[in-house]
């Protein structure tokens, strides 16, 4: 009668662990999340999440260099300030790159109206990443929607350019309810063994990273609000995102964690949702 009783119980393990199972797989694919690429930069980062082929996640690249944009591996390609640019690009110019984005406002509008969550990626320091980002951004909050936004520092030794970035980095900042923040001299520090085109590859492979745990802490944060212990979220994790938990490349790992969204410094940044985000710089 034990055995019954503990062939009973396995079972019932057996079938609740798959119940679970089945909810976790619902709620993630249930969050809608639109990844849009803003700039050279940006739109390069973003095709490399199309390849990954992410249930619910949907890709949008936006420029204004219409040679670009046409030769864009994204679920959406979007040409914006035409009008402005003859669709050669913002050659530099923030403020060409940020009234391009404000001639397409509807269309933009659009192309994420179904999402919970707009992610953002852009390289700082040029004109349509710089200058159309933090319109999109603003565009994204005012219509409800959850904006992370992840930003490509470009190399401190690029003097213009580097105080551009930062700037631009200050104002994306304000209208995110969190940013990360990618840094090209610490890329190739830490790839110093690596080519240069090899270690900007890691820029395509970490914002898949910060994508796979905004899922996953918003399934960790669903838990919570169901009074749901969530002690076990590294066992989640190590299931649902092998990558990371098990990763083998030591120099990706620290960089994963040195992601976090406490990377911008306090001035710059809105910490809304620190209690929800919190765990990913840990």
């Amino acid at each position: 009668m034990t055995d019954e009783k503990t062939e009973s119980r396995e079972k019932i393990g057996n079938e609740m662990e798959g119940a679970v199972a089945d909810m976790i797989d619902d709620l993630l694919e249930g969050l809608n999340i639109h990844v849009i690429g803003v700039g050279g930069c940006g739109c390069n980062t973003v095709e490399y999440i199309t390849k990954q082929k992410m249930a619910n996640v949907k890709t949008i690249g936006i420029n204004t260099d219409k040679t670009v944009v046409n030769g864009l591996d994204v679920n959406r390609q979007m040409l914006i300030g035409r009008e402005i640019t003859q669709g050669e690009g913002a050659k530099g110019d923030p403020i060409l790159g940020k009234r391009a984005a404000e001639l397409h406002e509807e269309q933009i509008l659009n192309s994420f109206e179904n999402a919970d969550m707009v992610v953002i990626a852009a390289g700082l320091g040029g004109g349509t990443g710089s200058g159309a980002s933090k319109v999109i951004a603003q565009l994204a909050k005012r219509n409800g929607k959850l904006v992370v936004s992840y930003a490509v520092m470009p190399f401190s030794v690029e003097g213009d350019r580097y105080h551009l970035a930062k700037k631009s980095l200050k104002d994306l900042s304000k209208v995110s309810n969190a940013i990360t923040v990618l840094e090209n001299d610490k890329i190739v520090e830490m790839y110093a063994d690596k080519t240069p085109k090899e270690a900007m590859q890691l820029s395509g492979r970490m914002l898949h990273q910060v994508v796979e745990r905004l899922r996953l802490d918003c399934l960790v944060e669903f838990f919570k609000e169901c009074g749901v212990s969530t002690e076990a979220k590294n066992e989640i994790y190590s299931e649902v995102e092998p990558d990371l938990a098990e990763t083998n490349n030591t120099a990706e790992t620290t960089m994963i964690k040195a992601l976090g969204y406490e990377n911008v410094s306090k001035e710059y940044s809105s910490p809304k949702l620190d209690s929800f985000l919190e765990t990913y710089s840990r």
